[in-house]
């Protein structure tokens, strides 16, 4: 029986290899082929930039005047080493539209800084976006050649998330339980302790466990099973204990633009079982302690107060002053890097920041216009309009789900913050941009 098996096993090989030859080159070319070392290399690099992506504060190096990151350094050795890419995706439309619109980008932000009365300032905060930002997504693009490495991509994103959601507990026990905390954050929201994480700030680390709630959703999406609750429970507890009114407002616009694209009738039903039980378990709290419906309510309402004293006050006098200073120079701005010069000699008890890369508008659209003025704006604009106009509205739900996080991140956070070249948005992009080529839920469509 053996010999016999081993005999109709040869020939079955050897009828294979003659149904191979007759198809023709062109079969064979189509075949999976074993990838280059290189390759394994650049997904390795990868990976570590996306598990660090949310690592602000931890994990660093110091060089000159420059704080260069676990992840920045990562994702420029994916790029090198990314070796032959995938022209399925690199020439695919969304990554072409991206990178021609990068690239006007970083031509605008150079002609404003040689324009500029900083030129040297300039151009470091230039070559701050081109690694903070191009070089990001580029890498992730590089690094991603089928729809399993693509699946790993996400993967280590969403390990990175838990891991920084863990020890974010950690954290927020140790204040409160005067431990040593490892990466020290004592600030409050509304007389409560939050959590930041790795990163500098609960802001930050509540838009990153936005982003890893996305990359949940799309890759449950992209395999066919169901999201994971465990996993999605603790970003949700992070995502709360942040603490930070921005999120606020950030989750339920996402939740909107998610939901009625990706989830199904069914999922539908029973997130709104379990906003009801939420809603008596909220009843019950109430009853126990009664003053947390004042801080709810406080710090919901704070958002919308002009007078709240910690950010929203001293953010509106900030407003104030870039809208006189843009309207003096609305075509190309101050150029990038100069905002720290030209506000000193207004009111340096406004802005904080010590250094030309640390003095920010808090706003996207004011950032943009005083880095480089009408042009610069106009460049944002379409950018957004492609990912809400193209990738959004695309049938994959994977790429709607990254849309949805990316849309939400820029047309809210972005009130409030000057983040448009964060890495972690970029990534955002790129995976948005990966999920459009073509279906990845065929993993045929990637190879």
């Amino acid at each position: 029986m053996v010999k016999c098996w081993g005999t109709r096993a040869r020939i079955s090989q050897r009828m294979d290899r003659q149904l191979t030859a007759a198809a023709g080159p062109d079969l064979r070319s189509k075949l999976p082929k074993r990838q280059p070392r290189s390759l394994t290399v650049s997904m390795f690099f990868c990976a570590i930039s996306l598990f660090t992506l949310s690592w602000d504060v931890f994990g660093n190096f110091e060089i000159g005047s420059l704080n260069l990151k676990i992840s920045a350094l990562g994702f420029v050795l994916a790029m090198v080493t990314s070796g032959q890419s995938n022209p399925l995706v690199v020439r695919s439309p969304a990554v072409q539209v991206v990178l021609r619109v990068s690239g006007a980008l970083v031509l605008t932000l150079l002609v404003a800084s040689l324009l500029s009365n900083h030129v040297s300032d300039a151009l470091g905060q230039t070559g701050r976006v081109v690694i903070g930002a191009v070089v990001p997504f580029i890498g992730v693009v590089l690094s991603i050649r089928n729809t399993q490495d693509f699946e790993r991509c996400l993967t280590w994103f969403i390990r990175g998330m838990l891991a920084a959601s863990l020890f974010g507990f950690y954290q927020l026990s140790a204040y409160y339980l005067h431990l040593p905390q490892l990466v020290e954050y004592t600030g409050e929201s509304g007389g409560v302790g939050r959590i930041a994480a790795f990163s500098y700030e609960p802001a930050t680390f509540g838009q990153m466990v936005l982003m890893g709630m996305a990359a949940v959703i799309a890759l449950a999406k992209i395999r066919s099973v169901r999201v994971p609750v465990l996993v999605m429970s603790i970003l949700i507890a992070a995502a709360l204990l942040a603490n930070t009114r921005a999120l606020l407002l950030t989750m339920p616009v996402f939740l909107l633009l998610a939901a009625p694209k990706v989830l199904s009738s069914r999922t539908r039903s029973r997130l709104f079982l379990f906003a009801v039980g939420s809603v008596y378990i909220l009843i019950v709290v109430l009853l126990v302690a009664p003053n947390a419906l004042e801080f709810i309510s406080s710090q919901f309402l704070s958002i919308f107060d002009p007078n709240e004293a910690s950010s929203n006050a001293r953010r509106l006098t900030q407003y104030s002053i870039m809208l006189d200073m843009i309207s003096e120079n609305w075509l190309l701005g101050i150029g990038p890097g100069n905002l720290f010069y030209e506000v000193s000699t207004i009111d340096q008890n406004v802005f904080d920041g010590g250094a030309s890369n640390e003095v920010v508008a808090n706003n996207i659209w004011l950032q943009a216009m005083s880095d480089g003025g009408i042009i610069l704006a106009g460049l944002h604009i379409a950018l957004v309009s492609f990912v809400g106009t193209k990738l959004y509205l695309a049938r994959d739900d994977a790429t709607r789900t990254f849309s949805a996080a990316w849309l939400a991140l820029i047309l809210v956070s972005g009130l409030i913050g000057s983040d448009f070249y964060t890495p972690a948005r970029w990534v955002l992009l790129a995976f948005a941009c990966l999920a459009s080529v073509n279906d990845v839920k065929s993993p045929t469509k990637l190879k």
